[in-house]
């Protein structure tokens, strides 16, 4: 009986990938952590070198 209220697992995520596509808001947050990401390896990256430094 619960089967029947649960989504059918085809017909949901087409619909979401559509609203995330046309959805601005969601673009500007893969964007901001898209940055995000990239400054945490530059800063990865500096104090790898830092220590590496440091070593030698």
């Amino acid at each position: 009986t619960q089967q029947t209220n649960i989504p059918s697992p085809s017909t949901t995520p087409s619909a979401d990938q559509q609203q995330q596509q046309t959805d601005p808001n969601h673009r500007q947050y893969l964007l901001n952590a898209f940055r995000v990401g990239m400054l945490a390896m530059n800063t990865l990256a500096l104090e790898r070198a830092r220590q590496n430094h440091a070593h030698m």
